[in-house]
């Protein structure tokens, strides 16, 4: 859920995700499409590392599983890894 400013770390408004089904689904558009290079940067603080791989981050066709790039947890929980095409 958007959050005002009054809630939020850092600008005037984030949003909050309660750590259970939680995401955003932005549509496919052509400003997405990296070119030449990106840089992925983002926050995330989990009070425990979840145990199963969970996406973070990325661009991908759920179709096919094609994927751009994924940010996501590790499958043993140690931290987190970038997959990038």
């Amino acid at each position: 859920t958007w959050q005002t400013a009054n809630n939020c770390k850092l600008g005037n408004s984030c949003l909050l995700f309660d750590g259970v089904d939680d995401y955003i689904n932005i549509p496919d558009n052509g400003l997405l499409e990296i070119s030449p290079e990106i840089t992925v940067n983002f926050w995330t603080k989990f009070n425990v590392l979840p145990a199963n791989p969970t996406k973070l981050v990325g661009k991908w066709n759920e179709t096919g599983n094609q994927r751009a790039y994924m940010v996501g947890t590790k499958t043993d929980g140690t931290g987190t890894y970038f997959e990038g095409v």
